[in-house]
């Protein structure tokens, strides 16, 4: 059913991944730690950050297809589905709460009554938790549980739909998020940021997409997928402006996110370059994105501390530290902590 584009390893996925974790980075460290790249620079990375949690749920779902679209999911899979899901993202995020608190200590009433929401991944369904504790930061994690949650069900759906459905399905799904995006604006809602809801949307999109891509069976329709899915959206894209009155720059952010994310998922499943494939750099620097997300629940105090050492207060002396300091202590949890509690874990459940 599946053609030899699944048995290769998707380098520009990781790719990806890393582009979006620095992305991260500078939003925060311009938010939260008062840094600056510049006032053009600034803007377009604060502009960005919706586009690269979008991003992020979009590629997760392609890269979970990618990995288990020859699976078939009886109730033994999907139990090891779940517990593998778990140990990948569960350690490193109970370490960062459980360190969040040596850092925030004036918190800690409030961080023993949140930490079973905390613990459970529920965060996300309580909007309001957005500002309080970790969750700023976190919430992700919460969305993402969710998407595994409802992974093994909508696989299992999804492969069995015929070509048409799915292409009907995808167009569904990007209006709805999109045109949820001008309820919110119109009404003055709550942003649905951090809404598991419309994440797990963004997270469907990336398993059609990779459903679409390899399935063997359609590989002539693919094109044609690509081409009018594309010309819709422009054409969709146009209306809302004039109807809206939306700046240039707000619609081309809003129509060609998830597009141009399908656009880089269609380039990864057909780029082939070995040594890349085979990098163990890249690999890692993949893999510790993750923590390289978590670590910012607390790198700002702990930065300012190594920097008041140094005595130089200066923007490029508060952003070096903090990079350096970000990736290093990244890279010693994900070396030194994740990987050997999961292989630990994976050996006890055997």
């Amino acid at each position: 059913m599946y053609n030899d584009k699944a048995k290769h390893r998707l380098f520009l996925l990781d790719i990806i991944r890393i582009i979006c974790a620095l992305l991260i980075y500078g939003r925060h460290s311009i938010t939260m730690y008062g840094c600056t790249y510049g006032h053009l620079l600034d803007s377009v990375i604060c502009s960005l950050t919706g586009s690269v949690m979008t991003c992020f749920f979009v590629l997760s779902g392609f890269a979970l297809y990618y990995q288990y679209s020859s699976k078939k999911f009886d109730y033994n899979n999907i139990l090891t589905f779940y517990k593998n899901r778990l140990i990948t993202i569960l350690p490193s995020y109970y370490l960062i709460h459980f360190v969040y608190i040596l850092f925030n200590g004036k918190l800690l009433r409030d961080w023993v009554v949140l930490s079973p929401i905390e613990l459970f991944g529920i965060q996300s369904i309580y909007n309001s938790l957005f500002g309080i504790l970790h969750n700023g930061g976190t919430w992700f994690v919460s969305c993402m549980l969710f998407c595994y949650f409802i992974y093994p069900i909508i696989q299992t759906i999804i492969d069995n739909l015929k070509f048409k459905y799915k292409i009907i399905l995808l167009f569904v799904l990007y209006f709805i998020v999109i045109y949820s995006y001008y309820v919110v604006i119109r009404y003055g809602l709550d942003s649905n940021y951090s809404n598991p809801f419309f994440r797990c949307f963004e997270f469907l999109v990336g398993i059609i997409v990779a459903s679409l891509l390899f399935d063997h069976s359609q590989e002539n329709s693919n094109n044609v997928f690509v081409l009018s899915f594309f010309l819709c959206i422009s054409i969709y894209g146009c209306l809302i402006h004039f109807i809206f009155n939306i700046s240039v720059l707000n619609t081309c952010i809003i129509y060609l996110t998830i597009p141009a994310i399908c656009w880089l998922l269609v380039l990864s499943s057909n780029m082939r370059i070995c040594c890349l494939e085979k990098s163990s750099l890249l690999s890692v620097l993949s893999g510790m994105s993750y923590q390289f997300y978590l670590i910012q629940m607390f790198l700002w105090p702990l930065s300012d501390k190594i920097v008041s050492v140094i005595n130089v207060f200066f923007n490029v002396n508060k952003l070096v530290v903090s990079f350096l300091t970000c990736t290093a202590l990244s890279f010693i949890i994900y070396k030194f902590y994740d990987n050997p509690i999961k292989k630990l874990i994976k050996k006890h459940i055997k």
